[in-house]
């Protein structure tokens, strides 16, 4: 009989860094719980660091005290064994830091989840939750990377272990049916035991994969509220459920629609506005067995078109696909062609630096960080009491009331969309892209850029990072602007997440002509000097 297991809070987690608000986590178990789901896993059992990633990351119980309300599904967590290995050994100290007896807590269930390279130790991560009373998943990460001897070798170990369920991880979406079916023959030629899966939708294929795997015999089947999960997301809980029911499941104990009201008020405007979701890009990562996180890195910020992150994967060398690697992806991107329009497109004229524009010593960079709304009065306010030298980052939309503004849009997606638009525009347009065919009143000038070791001079920069907020205080330190205020950069909660703008602010400060930046909005970013904008 089949088993749902939906992992929303634990995998929908890539998106908003575990910081679902405590009220949508109960409101997400409840209608979860109605819906009769049979295990609801709420998180991941991460190791104690010092990242500031919420609750659901780390699962610590004291905060969780109210599932013991919802008694008619079991709740598990997972754990990522490789965060818990010590010079080849488990490391038990750090897991009874974090790991309660299944008696005292308020889960049933832990799974874990694994790659090939680590599956040796699990026998010793399986009797230690064993012997803690809980009931123990394995996940096999990356299934689809593994030849018929590797697979071999990980299932006559897995047979050894005997976990309660044997989950495999199509975590590139890369599986068709047929490969699913022909998965599970291979399985079951080593193992006995309870098989589940967990699909991704990168072709578009979760559900069908997963109808696949419940009728040649799969019991567990993963899914998630509208399929949120990492990259192209996974199979939707609401669907699965759906048609088990239409099934006449012999426990008819299944109500989709109890996730329907959850969906509609938090679930569908977080996927609008994250994204995830099949898409040309996830497919072709997926038929590539390329990790998602470049697919979600290219997609981030509408930075290229659909065209350009095809160019990219495609540039990823092989060796580098199925583990996400930051250098090169930059390697890729940098040797993207020029995108020409349908049309014939024209070159932009090059914006000329001139140094007399920096003679006011003093410019503000607005840019679209979450909390520069709030401060658009304030702004306003500032703007024309000192009369500073304007730069907006892509389109702020607090700052139509000043056009003598010099934007930056840093490529040519957001461009067209913000041309498009037609209001509001600035008089003069700094854009990375050196064409440009959109009839528009502003004048649209280009200003090169290369990705590498910071460099700057009047003629072109050399920045980090495919980001305009660098882009722009690039142009501003090569104008000559000497104490450079920034409004609109609030960066993350999560100082990981911050790390590569932080680095870029500190290799500002140590250029030679020692340009100020300092954040008068709220800002995470360690390497930025702050000052209340309400004191300038």
């Amino acid at each position: 009989m089949t088993k749902v297991l939906d992992c929303t809070l634990r995998d929908g987690g890539y998106y908003n860094d575990w910081n679902f608000p405590i009220d949508i986590a109960q409101q997400t178990v409840s209608s979860l719980h109605s819906a009769g789901v049979d295990i609801i896993e709420v998180g991941l059992k991460s190791a104690v660091d010092e990242k500031c990633s919420g609750l659901f990351k780390y699962c610590n119980e004291e905060y969780l005290d109210f599932l013991r309300d919802f008694t008619k599904t079991d709740f598990s967590f997972m754990l990522n064994v490789k965060e818990f290995i010590v010079d080849g050994s488990l490391n038990k100290p750090a897991l009874d830091q974090i790991i309660l007896d299944a008696n005292q807590s308020v889960f049933a269930m832990c799974r874990l989840a694994t790659h090939y390279a680590d599956i040796n130790i699990l026998n010793d991560f399986h009797a230690y939750f064993q012997g803690k009373g809980y009931q123990v998943g394995i996940n096999l990460m990356g299934v689809s990377l593994l030849d018929d001897e590797q697979l071999g070798q990980a299932m006559t170990l897995v047979e050894t272990i005997s976990p309660d369920v044997f989950y495999v991880a199509d975590s590139f979406g890369s599986m068709t049916p047929e490969h699913v079916s022909e998965l599970y023959g291979k399985l079951k030629t080593f193992y006995n035991g309870p098989l589940g899966i967990h699909t991704h939708n990168n072709q578009g294929l979760a559900f069908a994969n997963s109808l696949r795997a419940i009728a040649d015999g799969f019991e567990y089947i993963d899914a998630t509220i509208t399929g949120m999960g990492r990259g192209a997301g996974n199979l939707a809980t609401e669907q699965i459920l759906l048609w088990l029911q239409s099934q006449g499941d012999s426990r008819s104990g299944y109500q989709s629609d109890r996730v329907l009201e959850i969906i509609h008020n938090y679930f569908a405007p977080l996927q609008e506005r994250h994204k995830w979701g099949f898409n040309y890009a996830y497919m072709l990562s997926g038929l590539r067995n390329i990790h998602p996180v470049y697919c979600m890195e290219l997609c981030d910020g509408n930075k290229f078109s659909m065209g350009q992150i095809s160019g990219v994967l495609n540039r990823i060398p092989r060796e580098k696909r199925s583990t996400f690697d930051e250098r090169a992806l930059k390697e890729a991107v940098q040797l993207l062609p020029d995108e020409k329009s349908p049309h014939e497109s024209s070159l932009l004229p090059t914006f000329t630096i001139d140094h007399k524009q920096g003679e006011s010593q003093a410019c503000l960079i607005v840019s679209t960080g979450e909390n520069v709304k709030s401060y658009q009065v304030a702004l306003e306010n500032l703007i024309k009491r000192r009369k500073w030298p304007i730069i907006e980052c892509n389109d702020s939309q607090i700052l139509g009331q000043f056009p003598d503004r010099l934007a930056i849009i840093f490529n040519q997606m957001r461009l067209n969309d913000i041309v498009t638009k037609k209001s509001n525009l600035a008089d003069q347009i700094v854009t990375g892209e050196p064409r440009f065919d959109k009839p528009t009143s502003c004048r649209i000038f280009h200003f090169p850029y290369e990705i590498g070791e910071l460099n700057i001079t009047k003629n072109s920069v050399t920045i980090p990072d495919y980001e305009a907020g660098q882009y722009a205080i690039a142009i501003a330190v090569a104008i000559g602007f000497q104490d450079i205020y920034l409004a609109g950069f609030s960066g993350y909660p999560s100082e990981e997440k911050n790390q590569v703008m932080d680095k870029f602010f500190d290799d500002i400060h140590d250029l030679s002509s020692n340009p100020s930046l300092i954040a008068i909005t709220p800002s995470h970013y360690k390497s930025l000097s702050t000052r209340s904008i309400f004191t300038l």
